[in-house]
């Protein structure tokens, strides 16, 4: 209908940039609740790529990184979350997770 007819006109005033970032976010949702974080993860990595300053993905890698095994990436991701988001909803939740890992990460678990 009408509705239809008006969409290459409404993507065609969309930046391509954030076209794409949309498109992985889907794609990483996707994957995430399909439980496949690689792929999850390399959607998150592309995000970041087209949006490097984005907090929130940066945590959401951290996560991933996490449960795909990468604690280095995970530790690194969730420390410069809370290093710039220390007033975040989810802050205490992230500070235990990374103090977690980084007992892992010393030997100490």
């Amino acid at each position: 209908g009408e509705r239809a007819a008006r969409l290459p006109r409404l993507l065609g005033e969309l930046p391509t940039r954030r076209i794409l970032v949309r498109t992985l976010l889907l794609l990483k949702r996707a994957w995430a609740r399909r439980r496949l974080p690689r792929r999850a993860m390399a959607a998150s990595e592309r995000i970041l790529l087209l949006e490097p300053g984005s907090l929130v993905e940066q945590r959401d890698r951290g996560l991933l990184a996490r449960e795909v095994g990468d604690r280095k990436q995970a530790i690194s991701d969730l420390r410069g979350y809370l290093e710039h988001r220390p007033d975040a909803l989810d802050a205490s939740r992230i500070a235990r997770l990374l103090s977690a890992l980084e007992r892992e990460e010393r030997g100490e678990a």
